[in-house]
């Protein structure tokens, strides 16, 4: 289980840098979850920025604010 919990924290971290260009703040925030502080480049990608086992998860917060589907009156 831990080596299922380790690879999906790394496809969540190299997902992370890919997407920085776009979605910066987001990609932010998964990266200071998983306990990354400093910039996450496209160098960081692949083996050479692999997150070290056992290490620390930062504070956990949402990514993106919940949809709350609005209220419907029975004349709509």
């Amino acid at each position: 289980m831990g080596t299922v919990l380790y690879v999906a924290a790394e496809v969540v971290r190299q997902i992370a840098i890919l997407v920085q260009p776009t979605m910066p703040a987001a990609a932010q925030k998964l990266l200071d979850q998983l306990g990354l502080s400093g910039t996450q480049d496209f160098t960081r990608l692949g083996a050479g920025g692999r997150l070290t086992p056992g290490a620390a998860l930062g504070p956990l917060q949402a990514v993106f604010p919940r949809y709350i589907e609005p209220e419907t009156t029975a004349a709509e």
